[in-house]
């Protein structure tokens, strides 16, 4: 078997993964294939509330997410005079530009206004997850942000530290440190590079919680060939390939985009934004669909293991 390729005919090594709510689109208009817009306060918590219910209980933020911290503060200040089911709430350092020789004493007091202006909106006392939002603050200021997470955590202000990241490197780095609890990377159909480089099992066997985002690349194994704009023009190929699959197999191209991450091993959760509450029903229900064939899994395992990464990198595509 090559490096890192899954074997899909053995038993997931964990249960499935868990869904956890991203919730960017509740706070700006997010996605390509984005077609309605941000859904108004009233709708937010309607599908807060709804997720919720399905057991849905991690709720993912940040502040680079216009409205979205301040959304989820007042729709949990409002569900605690009715219930003392709380989800976990997951936010994020935004990128820290500060000169590299800052002294550690300054930074820890720019990280820690940070995560006390995010606390504040969302109204909580301490957080369950807190990331750095862009990879480079892993090797920047000397790796001294991540000491800084450290000691918030050790003071109970951060329950699990973890990092948004793109790359197989720094994916390495986030293992090399051995300071994180859990890690949010993209991986879907077009974007493999994790699976095939071994680095789900590496993050695993160190007991690194794996989040998965983008299962729908910003939506756009979603989209309609003829939909697809100008800028996008040259993803046709992959797109019509990926499509052919789902038609010859008789699967819906979400349920193959969604259930192919979501039959990963490894994985701990799936952050799946949504617009609308249908969409948000729609993926809660295909968490209990049957495992796709593994013929079907291998098929695209194969012909998409090296997309470019023009295709598979939203922020190539302007």
């Amino acid at each position: 078997m090559k490096k890192g390729l899954l074997s899909m005919d053995h038993v997931n090594q964990k249960n499935h993964p868990k869904l956890t709510l991203g919730t960017v689109q509740l706070g700006l208009k997010y996605g390509i294939a984005n077609k309605t817009g941000r859904p108004n306060e009233q709708e937010s918590a309607e599908i807060l509330n709804y997720a919720l219910l399905k057991n849905v209980t991690e709720f993912d933020t940040a502040p680079d997410y216009g409205e979205s911290e301040l959304l989820i503060g007042r729709f949990l200040q409002e569900q605690k005079k009715h219930s003392q089911n709380s989800p976990k709430i997951f936010s994020k350092l935004p990128d820290v530009k500060m000169a590299d020789t800052t002294s550690y004493p300054e930074l820890l007091q720019e990280v820690e206004r940070n995560l006390r202006t995010s606390l504040n909106k969302l109204a909580i006392p301490s957080i369950d997850g807190y990331s750095l939002h862009h990879e480079r603050n892993l090797t920047s200021h000397q790796g001294k942000l991540i000491e800084c997470l450290v000691t918030l955590k050790k003071q109970g202000l951060i329950k699990n530290i973890g990092a948004s990241v793109y790359t197989p490197e720094a994916v390495r780095q986030v293992i090399e440190s051995g300071c994180f609890d859990m890690i949010q990377v993209p991986i879907n159909v077009f974007n493999q590079q994790l699976i095939h480089a071994g680095l789900l099992a590496e993050l695993s066997k160190h007991h690194i919680k794996i989040y998965v985002r983008s299962v729908y690349l910003q939506g756009l194994l979603l989209m309609k060939i003829d939909e697809l704009p100008d800028q996008l023009k040259f993803a046709k190929k992959w797109l019509g390939s990926f499509h052919e699959i789902a038609s010859e197999n008789k699967i819906d191209p979400s349920v193959l985009a969604f259930c192919f991450i979501r039959d990963l091993p490894q994985i701990d959760s799936i952050v799946i934004g949504c617009e609308t509450l249908s969409q948000l029903k729609n993926n809660i229900n295909m968490m209990t669909l049957p495992k796709l064939p593994t013929s079907v899994v291998h098929q695209l395992m194969e012909l998409f293991r090296d997309v470019p990464e023009r295709v598979s990198n939203p922020t190539l595509w302007k």
